[in-house]
């Protein structure tokens, strides 16, 4: 294990295991806004063992795949051994191994994180913090679990329910000082609009729906600081063509005009601090914004080569 390690390449590793996998433009996007120069960073810590290829990643339009990297066994050693991750985290809660069948999801939740760390860039007064489900800077150091699973008691008499967002983040406005809450899922056409299990996305909205009545949600204000009135809940659809159905869906469970609905491809054309999000599920209103009047276009920028 090198002894030499730089604290920019500390971060790298950081942010890798926070984000458990990134792609070589992700990782430029974090902290270098070139490709060149994240070459050959990661080339030096894959020499050095301390990250690893995630091979089976897909390629965009067919092309050749982009270099997907995940933290190595070496590179959990090294940050356990800073204290940046707590001793008793495994490999398999760091590593990349168990997210073979699910990399473009965990690709996308990572270039929505990466999104909003540009909107702290582009706004001065803006700040973002963020927990991630499978994040290992996430977890309960004593049982393991995602701090962000919340189990929600049903009013209906039966067995309490649980879930896990992608990620809940807060927004906040130092200028204010004001804080929003956000539950974000990422949506890649693999669940069910509806089911008879409650294994799908109306159950998943009829959960944040209970979690918003029964005003779960503060346990946030304990985790961040902050004073909360509530949330809205974020879907973010891989494709545009899944929002229509999804409309249809989160319409149909009026009232739901907490829950906002936006695709990818928008996302990367207009910034998510944009008027992407169709509130309500409802396609034909004007889309709004997470930043209400602080609403305008902020793309991530072009990388250097």
């Amino acid at each position: 294990m090198s002894t030499r390690i730089t604290q920019a390449s500390l971060s790298v590793l950081t942010d890798l295991a926070d984000y458990r996998i990134l792609s070589l433009s992700q990782v430029a996007h974090l902290h270098f806004g070139g490709k060149r120069a994240a070459r050959r960073r990661m080339q030096q810590l894959l020499k050095e063992r301390l990250v690893e290829r995630v091979f089976g990643a897909p390629a965009d339009g067919g092309g050749r795949p982009e270099s997907i990297f995940g933290t190595s066994k070496a590179g959990l050693q090294l940050l356990q051994s800073r204290s940046i991750l707590d001793d008793s985290l495994s490999f398999d809660q760091v590593g990349s191994l168990n997210l073979h069948h699910q990399i473009a999801h965990q690709l996308l939740l990572g270039w929505c994180r990466i999104h909003l760390a540009h909107l702290c860039r582009t706004f001065s007064q803006l700040e973002v913090r963020l927990l991630s489900f499978n994040s290992p800077l996430a977890v309960s150091p004593r049982t393991g679990v995602p701090i962000i699973r919340t189990e929600v008691p049903m009013d209906n008499g039966e067995q309490s329910a649980y879930f896990t967002p992608d990620a809940a983040f807060v927004i906040t406005n130092t200028a204010q000082p004001k804080s929003v809450l956000f539950f974000l899922e990422v949506d890649m056409g693999t669940e069910p609009l509806s089911s008879s299990d409650g294994g799908d996305i109306r159950g998943k909205v009829q959960r944040y729906k209970q979690h918003f009545r029964m005003k779960g949600y503060k346990r946030y204000e304990k985790v961040w600081d902050v004073e909360l009135n509530g949330f809205r809940l974020l879907f973010v659809t891989h494709v545009a063509s899944t929002l229509q159905r999804f409309s249809a869906t989160i319409k149909s469970m009026s009232p739901s005009d907490f829950v906002w609905l936006t695709s990818a491809d928008r996302m990367f054309e207009n910034g998510i601090s944009d008027r992407i999000w169709c509130a309500g599920g409802c396609l034909e209103r004007s889309p709004e914004s997470i930043l209400g009047g602080l609403a305008r276009p902020a793309p991530l920028p072009k990388l250097k080569d």
